[in-house]
């Protein structure tokens, strides 16, 4: 086996002095309690965004196929029997283990671990909603921090990461996976992104505050704690330094562009319009929901010139009352609000819209002739191109790489990612 890993120094000459390592499998059975395993044959896979290991065991009739399916499971290095350090942390494939017949003699099971990438986590597709105002990367205020809202949706609790203080005015998210928008992020900001040998979600990049280029990805802390009965497989190995040959010269983004308007009216109710009173009107019968199917969504427009914007940001929510000071006027019944914006699971902020449920919990009809929404809109400026290329490169000779600009601030933020990736010639990083 070959460990291709730039350690630090000090573990590389702790390597030389002996040529046996050992590896240790652990399996966390909830019901059995936790299970080590001495794996005969070792085998390891990985990319820039995911690893999963291969192992080969003894069979001597307690294995049965399937067994173990989905368990969380740790790969543990040693050069000895008393010191061990984590090299992975991630789930037994959902096949388990799967049997290979050879001799009678020679039954074998194969067993693979992955880590959290090929999870049910990483499928998740968020509901359609928009995040406005959201640090990139925040380790000290969790909740208005991307990354982290994106893990919470995975299942993950744990994130290795650096703070990122850039601030994204406003996305919108729900097409795809959870594991696409940090990817989105990833490319934004040639960022480190995988799952580490502790099983946490590993986000740094060179714009984080205090950035420090990490020495390898298996840092290899020990953990004293841990007492293994000297029950482990030895390895023979030797350790390498890769390099990726270039494969970007020249590196493309866009962003949309957007103007943040003042604070204005961005909706208003025509239904059964009256052009001379400037009133709408909506009959809701008593004890009754609007609209009864769910919730309404509210397109953004200028009231006075039509003018439609895909976001709008500070939406505030509408007061209600039966007189014309308020923003949803009413006559009889009693009208309230039930959700707005995402002030309850109900409803959420969306693209181009904002959504609301409201209720008639009187004993009379209840008509609304004024129904008005107040926000700071965002008018669409086009897309703005940003390029970085190699000199010295004749242009039929140029790599061409597109990175997502979603995540993406400014044009001065995005000149940085560009110019590191055509720098370092290749799209994604991670040490070994």
């Amino acid at each position: 086996m070959t460990f291709a890993i730039p350690m630090p120094q000090s573990v590389i000459e702790r390597l030389f002095e002996t040529r046996e390592y050992y590896l240790l499998v652990r399996i966390h059975d909830g019901q059995n309690g936790n299970i080590d395993l001495l794996p005969v044959k070792v085998g390891c896979s990985c990319s820039s965004s995911c690893q999963s290991w291969q192992f080969t065991l003894k069979n001597r009739g307690e294995y049965s196929e399937g067994l173990w399916s989905g368990l969380k499971a740790e790969v543990f290095f040693g050069t000895d029997s008393i010191v061990w350090y984590q090299l992975f942390s991630g789930y037994v494939s959902g096949e388990g283990l799967s049997r290979k017949y050879g001799r009678i003699t020679d039954d074998t099971v194969m067993l693979e671990l992955e880590d959290r990438t090929r999870g049910k986590g990483t499928k998740r597709k968020p509901d359609s909603q928009v995040l406005a105002g959201f640090c990139v990367c925040d380790p000290d205020n969790v909740s208005n921090s991307l990354v982290h809202r994106f893990a919470a949706m995975m299942g993950v609790e744990m994130v290795n990461c650096g703070k990122v203080p850039h601030v994204k005015d406003v996305v919108s998210i729900g097409e795809g996976t959870v594991w696409s928008e940090l990817q989105s992020i990833r490319e934004a900001y040639d960022a480190y992104l995988y799952f580490d040998h502790m099983g946490r979600l590993f986000f740094h990049t060179a714009q984080e505050d205090g950035w420090v280029e990490p020495e390898s990805e298996w840092t290899l802390n020990g953990d004293p704690e841990y007492v293994a009965d000297e029950r482990c497989s030895p390895v023979m190995g030797s350790v390498a330094v890769t390099v990726e040959a270039p494969a970007c010269s020249r590196a493309k983004s866009s962003l949309k562009r957007y103007e943040h308007l003042e604070e204005k009216g961005v909706y208003r109710n025509t239904e059964n319009w009256k052009e001379k009173d400037k009133t709408c009107k909506i009959i809701i019968s008593p004890k009754t929901a609007w609209p009864e199917d769910g919730v309404a969504s509210l397109k953004f427009k200028d009231p006075e010139t039509g003018e439609e914007y895909d976001y709008a940001t500070d939406i505030v929510t509408p007061t209600i009352g039966q007189f014309d000071t308020f923003d949803i006027q009413y006559n009889k019944g009693d009208l309230q609000l039930v959700s707005f914006n995402g002030s309850t699971p109900a409803t959420r902020p969306q693209a181009g819209a904002a959504q609301i449920q409201l209720k008639n919990d009187g004993l009379d009809d209840c008509t609304i002739n004024k129904f008005t929404v107040r926000g700071r809109p965002m008018r669409a400026l086009g897309e703005l191109q940003v390029e970085n290329r190699a000199p010295d490169i004749a242009e039929e000779d140029l790599i061409d790489m597109e990175i997502d600009g979603k995540y993406g601030i400014s044009k001065d933020q995005m000149a940085v990612t560009l110019a590191a990736l055509v720098g370092r010639g290749k799209s994604s990083h991670r040490q070994f």
